[in-house]
Parts: structure tokens; C-alpha cells; sequence
């Protein structure tokens, strides 16, 4: 039984510098982890890794404001490593993630089996299918009551605030102010809070999901955490009009370096 890890050695004494990507398809990482045989906790060898073996890439576009990944569209048509082997279950993961700016994509491919011991390179082919925004328009919403219950419409900022509480982290107070709605807040590139006088509220989009199973209706959430503890508001929102898909081949070959299993003790 072997169990791999895959790392670059790294300066500990020196910050790692941080270089802009280029536009196109990037691997940014690479997990291998060996199933266990138990359930549970005993499932995983490698604490916090899914068994499997999972590629990790980012689209980079600063031409485009990326809205998501079309999970419908996009496909994975092949996984393999260079001896041949298809790594079983090749699929895209769950909950991709757009960068703040709008301009990368980060995902995931992983498969629910191993390459090949002492296999150097994993074979990716498919297709990403992207939502990118167009045509930028801004809506308002004014005088925005700050409480459980408050509808409000601002562009595809529109919905019902369904919670809202007071924080108090480390003496720092905020006011966490949730919106949901039966459709998705798409398009949105940025939103402004003022307060009654006029001056800017800082604000941190702080999180966002969705509750529903398939054939029933989906209820969206975004939640916004803003300084202070406003009681009224209003809100500005930056959107896209349009949306357009574009096409990006899956195309990447990735080197492992797995070595040949270890002896397992007393073999």
C-alpha cells in the first residue's frame, strides 16, 4: 500500500511571489489519495482529501467578466494516464468558483480511482463551457429597510431579506444581511451601500448558496456583510444585461511523477 503526495519544494524563508496568468487554461493543483476500507472517517488515508485523483485548473480571461461554468455543457471526455489507463468516474466537481474581479474560473476534474503505479503524466480532454456578461447597465434600490421580510429590487439583486443580525467579531461590529429569491442573482459585477447621508458602507459579498432538489424550485441566497449596523440603506448594483457562452477545450496533460508502490512492512 502506498500512499503519494505530490508537492513543489518551496523557500520557507521567502514570501512566494505572486505572477499574473495569462489568458487561457491553467493546472494550478494536483491531489492522488488512496481509498481506505472502513466508512466514515476511515474512508480517507489522506486527511481532508477525497480518495481518487483530482486535477485542479483555472480559466483566466481578461477580456470576459465570467459569470459560471455551464455544468451542462461543459464535459469531460476522457481522463487517462500515459500507460493507457482511464481513471474511472472522470467527471467536473461541484461548486466552481468565479473570482471576485470576474476575470478566472476555478474548478475541479477528478476521477474516483488511481493512474497507473509509476504512470507520469494524466491525459486530460473535453470541453469548458463558460457564462460570460455583456452590455453592463446599473439599477437602484433606495431607502432599504434592513430587516427580516424587506423585498427589494435592484437589477437581478432582487428578492426578500431573509435574515439579518448584528455581528460582533473581535470588537469589530457588522451587520450581516441575507436576500433570497427563487432565481439566481446572475449578471451582478458589483454592489454599493450608502447610508441615509450619502457616504459609502463598507461591504463584503460574505457568502452565497442554494436549497432545492431536482424537479422542485430552487431557492437562491447571497449574503452581504456591511460595517456597522446600518438600519437603512441604499443600494447600487452593477449588472450584465446580456450573457453569452463561450467555449474552451479541455486539453491538458499533467505531470505526476508517481513512483512504483512501496513494500508494504514485513513483504
Amino acid at each position: 500500500m502506498a500512499v503519494t503526495v505530490v508537492a513543489a519544494a518551496q523557500d520557507a524563508s521567502r514570501e512566494p511571489k505572486k505572477t499574473a496568468l495569462p489568458d487561457g487554461l491553467h493546472v494550478v493543483g494536483l491531489s492522488v489519495a488512496q481509498a481506505g476500507t472502513g466508512t466514515g472517517s476511515d474512508a480517507f488515508l489522506a486527511n481532508g482529501v477525497q480518495p481518487g485523483t483530482s486535477i485542479h485548473l483555472l480559466l483566466a480571461q481578461k477580456g470576459l467578466f465570467l459569470i459560471g461554468m455551464d455544468e451542462g455543457a461543459s464535459k469531460v471526455a476522457s481522463l487517462q494516464d500515459d500507460k493507457g489507463k482511464a481513471i474511472a468516474d472522470a467527471e467536473l466537481g461541484m461548486m466552481p468558483e468565479v473570482s471576485e474581479d470576474g476575470h478566472q474560473l476555478k474548478f475541479m476534474v477528478r476521477g474516483s480511482d488511481l493512474p497507473t503505479p509509476g504512470a507520469k503524466e494524466l491525459i486530460l480532454k473535453g470541453k469548458l463551457v463558460v457564462t460570460a456578461g455583456s452590455d453592463e447597465q446599473t439599477a437602484s434600490a433606495e431607502n432599504v429597510e434592513l430587516k427580516k421580510g424587506t423585498k427589494l429590487t435592484a437589477g437581478p439583486l432582487a428578492g426578500q431579506i431573509s435574515e439579518a443580525k448584528a455581528q460582533d467579531w473581535g470588537g469589530e461590529k457588522r451587520f450581516d444581511v441575507t436576500i433570497q429569491s427563487s432565481k439566481r442573482f446572475d449578471g451582478i459585477k458589483d454592489v454599493a451601500f450608502t447610508g441615509a447621508d450619502g457616504k459609502a458602507i463598507e461591504a463584503r459579498r460574505s457568502g452565497s448558496g442554494q436549497v432545492g432538489m431536482m424537479g422542485s424550485i430552487m431557492i437562491y441566497t447571497v449574503t452581504y456583510s456591511l460595517k456597522g449596523a446600518p438600519e437603512k440603506v441604499n443600494i447600487k448594483v452593477a449588472y450584465f444585461s446580456k450573457m453569452q457562452k463561450k467555449e474552451f477545450p479541455l486539453d491538458a496533460r499533467v505531470s505526476v511523477g508517481l513512483p512504483s508502490p512501496a513494500t508494504s512492512p514485513g513483504a
